[in-house]
């Protein structure tokens, strides 16, 4: 709007001869616009400074002068002169605002499944992607280039810019099939057992059904007898046996086990970037742990609101049982004991208990069938 910073005025002239008042305003240097006649009046706009220099002119042409409304920001500012503060908060924030704008705040990692959003923007952030970061320094091509080089599981990378939003778009690399290996071995028991079955795809079966074997007898061998002499090759196949494993948890009444206390909890006050600490001391020894609670917005959160930095010193604490609760704790562990045993077949499972003056064990005997062979290289 025309004379919005300065101010302006819209006056009216009143009878005389308006036609000489243009031309005086014109002599004396002031600019009228909008001027329109209405009746015996003549309407415009002027600005405000210039307003006072329009008097002689009106004088010498016989028209008396009226306001009819003060436009402009120094008008819309009046009412606050005796409120400065809040004026100038405006502004700031304003310019702040502006600022801000154009500086990157916010940044999420979509596409990654077993590459974690923190070891993403940890490789970006020496590379210019960060919290206050000018988006438009980034050299993004060299960005690209550096970023998938220090990400070997990440095949393609791309990032873009809404806002003060950043988003890094990735795709991870089809996880590769090993090759298949040529070097000669033979295929030997990994434990002691009762062979149930036997299929060879390469190699000489050195036993059968319902044979009897050590840990690390001959399965199949990779040697074969030719007429040319022995050949070795790499053997293939499959030794089902079944073995037998025994497994024994102790669990005492009384039993010291490690855990961690919280010596201190540090906050920081984060704003765009800018971070106060409300902490005074100096380096302490422990593991740190990061809480943040920013303030989100859409979903999205903004580098608004503060860090809580938890320092955690190792300690320990005796746990005292009943022989009730350590008979179920000894029964919790051998289940997580027998979950190996869910790549084959149990046949049987027998578990008994005892108790004595310290603790309570429980031992578990199974029977099971499952693959019992073994690559062994054939040096």
């Amino acid at each position: 709007m025309r004379g919005f910073w300065s101010g302006a005025v819209e006056f009216e002239a009143l009878g005389g001869f308006p036609e000489r008042f243009m031309n005086e305003a014109e002599a004396c240097d002031v600019t009228i616009w909008n001027a329109r006649r209405q009746g015996m009046s003549l309407f415009g706009s002027c600005r405000a400074v210039d307003y006072g220099a329009l008097r002689p002119a009106a004088k010498k042409s016989g028209v008396r002068l009226r306001i009819k409304r003060r436009l402009g920001l120094p008008f819309w500012l009046r009412p606050f002169r005796a409120r400065w503060g809040m004026v100038v908060g405006c502004v700031s924030a304003l310019v702040l605002l502006h600022a801000l704008s154009s500086r990157v705040w916010v940044v999420t990692v979509e596409g990654n499944q077993t590459v974690t959003d923190t070891e993403i923007t940890d490789v970006l952030t020496p590379l210019g992607i960060h919290l206050g970061a000018n988006f438009d320094d980034v050299d993004i091509a060299a960005l690209r280039l550096e970023a998938l080089r220090q990400l070997p599981t990440v095949g393609w990378l791309s990032v873009s810019q809404s806002g003060s939003v950043v988003t890094v778009k990735v795709k991870e690399k089809e996880p590769s099939v090993p090759t298949e290996e040529t070097a000669p071995a033979d295929i030997v028991a990994a434990a002691d057992g009762v062979v149930r079955r036997v299929t060879v795809t390469s190699g000489q079966a050195a036993v059968k059904e319902g044979d009897t074997v050590a840990k690390g007898d001959l399965l199949i061998s990779g040697c074969l007898e030719s007429e040319n002499g022995p050949m070795l090759r790499r053997a293939r196949g499959s030794v089902v046996g079944e073995v037998t494993e025994t497994v024994s948890i102790t669990v005492p009444f009384a039993e010291e086990v490690p855990c961690e206390k919280q010596a201190e909890v540090r906050p920081t006050v984060v704003f765009f970037g800018l971070s106060v600490p409300l902490y005074t001391d100096g380096e302490t020894e422990g593991r740190l742990v990061e809480e943040r609670r920013w303030v989100r917005v859409g979903g999205r959160e903004l580098p608004i609101g503060i860090t809580l930095t938890r320092v955690m010193t190792p300690n320990t604490q005796t746990i005292t049982r009943t022989a009730d609760e350590a008979l179920a704790e000894a029964h919790r562990r051998l289940a997580e004991a027998e979950k190996p045993f869910a790549d084959g077949t149990v046949e049987s499972r027998a578990v008994s208990e005892s108790v004595t003056e310290n603790g309570v064990t429980v031992t578990g005997v199974y029977t099971l069938v499952r693959e019992i062979g073994q690559t062994r290289d054939i040096f």
